[in-house]
């Protein structure tokens, strides 16, 4: 997921020209007064340190042509022609981004992703105090994440996934009250997340997989009930039990946790996720029964808490997910029989129950499931 989570900055991402000052658009000129000329200075540096005579597209730049007519530059009346969009993505930029970046007061989209950036990320970006979208995604940045982001109250969006950033995710990056999407998966993050993560209550998108993040997963993110949408949190080496908080995420619909170092049993209270549909928990060290208050979350589409530890039997209530395409139990130590319940799951494409301790006979309901074409249940002892 995390890595294919859709943005809500769609528009933003594209690189193209933004809005001008009427002024300009009718003479060609630049307003009065050096507005502007700070802003070229800036942007000219860009475009030399970042290897401009290799972009892709670079239509005015470098000339003395306004600067809302470079491609990629937007302007904004109310700053007084500032620039206010700097959006290249998929433009060969290489090298560092100039930490001059910063005195472009009125910038609130920064669209850099997929090119060959490289360095950190400057830290004067948390100057940009009208900074709204963030997008650095699939470059090669390292070093940290600033630690001061969190003054940055207007931002709606980052990603800065597919790069190559360690250190900690900051804790000041709880401060993001508008913030709709995190995603910092498929970095080097270390040590713990935030508890203040559970005060982004706008964020819709929280994405920190396949990083090296430790300790446990935090309770406060059960604050975040009527916002999250999708939560990513897999490939990394959490530990501890699964907060019980968790139950409250009634808008959630993907949550992933999967590869992690997760112990502890399954909570009950995910029986209260209503509206997930994909709910993956495998290979971790989870250990005791399915709850059977899993069969009330009711929109679940796949099911895989295959690789762990868990004990007793499957639970009947299984029976009543309508729409569950893909159950995954295997390499447990489930035992008893296989329900018969799980025949009514007339959706169902996928059943792996490989490997566990089950007995008695697989229910004739299962093998006339329309839609199954995946069956697994070797290594077990079954008549």
């Amino acid at each position: 997921m995390a890595s294919g989570v859709a943005a809500v900055s769609g528009g933003a991402a594209g690189g193209g020209r933004g809005a001008s000052t009427v002024d300009e658009q009718a003479t060609g000129a630049e307003p009065c007064g050096n507005t502007q000329h700070d802003d070229r200075a800036v942007l000219h540096m860009l475009y030399e340190t970042c290897g401009g005579a290799f972009w892709r597209m670079k239509i005015a730049w470098g000339t003395a042509a306004p600067i809302m007519t470079w491609f990629g530059i937007g302007t904004s009346s109310s700053s007084e022609g500032h620039t206010s969009k700097l959006s290249l993505p998929w433009n060969k930029l290489a090298g560092r981004i100039p930490s001059e970046i910063g005195t472009l007061s009125a910038l609130e989209e920064l669209v850099l992703h997929d090119n060959m950036l490289t360095g950190a990320i400057p830290m004067e970006l948390s100057k940009l105090s009208m900074l709204r979208v963030l997008l650095l995604h699939n470059n090669s940045l390292a070093g940290c994440i600033p630690p001061d982001i969190g003054v940055l109250s207007s931002l709606r969006v980052v990603h800065l996934q597919n790069n190559q950033l360690t250190g900690t995710i900051p804790a000041s990056i709880g401060e993001l009250s508008s913030l709709e999407e995190l995603q910092l998966h498929h970095n080097s993050f270390s040590g713990s997340i935030p508890a203040t993560i559970g005060k982004l209550s706008s964020v819709r998108v929280l994405a920190l997989s396949h990083n090296q993040l430790t300790g446990a997963i935090p309770p406060e993110i059960g604050l975040l009930a009527s916002s999250l949408v999708a939560l990513a949190l897999d490939c990394n080496r959490l530990t501890g039990a699964l907060p019980a908080e968790m139950g409250r995420l009634t808008s959630l619909q993907d949550l992933r946790l999967h590869s992690n170092r997760l112990t502890g049993n399954v909570p009950a209270e995910f029986g209260g996720l209503g509206a997930v549909r994909v709910m993956m928990l495998g290979e971790n060290q989870l250990t005791g029964p399915i709850p059977a208050e899993i069969g009330r979350a009711a929109a679940l589409e796949v099911l895989d808490i295959q690789k762990n530890q868990l004990t007793s039997s499957i639970p009947a209530e299984i029976g009543d997910l309508a729409s569950l395409r893909v159950l995954s139990l295997s390499e447990n130590q489930i035992s008893g029989a296989i329900p018969a319940e799980i025949g009514r799951l007339s959706s169902l494409q996928m059943l792996r129950l490989s490997r566990n301790k089950l007995t008695g006979e697989i229910p004739r309901a299962i093998a006339e499931l329309p839609s199954l074409t995946v069956k697994q249940f070797e290594e077990n002892q079954l008549d």
